[in-house]
């Protein structure tokens, strides 16, 4: 009988607790850029303002995804001014859009396709 109460005893608190969170991505920016993690993909896309260029880096739960043949497109909106830019591949796991500008109070959506098919869409505000 003991050891019967001891192991009820290890498993009603249990119960109380309920199910442990899952997870989360390692969704910390690793090229000092924004990230964004859609709730409907297991993909990251960590998005870098440079001064001459938007550069996107893709992971899958830190897994570098492969770029060669990625086709998309950078659309930004300033104010009421919107303009698209082709994403290219660029390396390993990123893309970039060249001659793109991003600022303060900009509102940015990527749309990508993988060579695979796969498709993403990244969306990021800048305060």
């Amino acid at each position: 009988m003991k050891k019967g109460a001891l192991i009820l005893a290890a498993i009603v608190p249990m119960l109380w607790m309920g199910p442990l969170p899952a997870q989360d991505h390692d969704d910390e920016p690793k090229h000092g850029g924004i990230m964004n993690w859609n709730e409907n993909s297991e993909f990251t896309l960590e998005l870098v303002a440079t001064r001459s260029d938007v550069i996107i880096y893709i992971e899958d739960h830190g897994v570098l995804v492969p770029t060669k043949g990625a086709k998309g497109q950078l659309v930004v909106t300033s104010g009421g001014t919107t303009k698209a830019t082709e994403l290219r591949s660029d390396g390993d796991n990123r893309v970039i859009a060249p001659g793109a500008s991003i600022a303060n109070a900009d509102k940015a959506v990527a749309t990508l396709t993988l060579p695979n098919g796969s498709l993403m869409l990244g969306r990021y505000i800048f305060r």
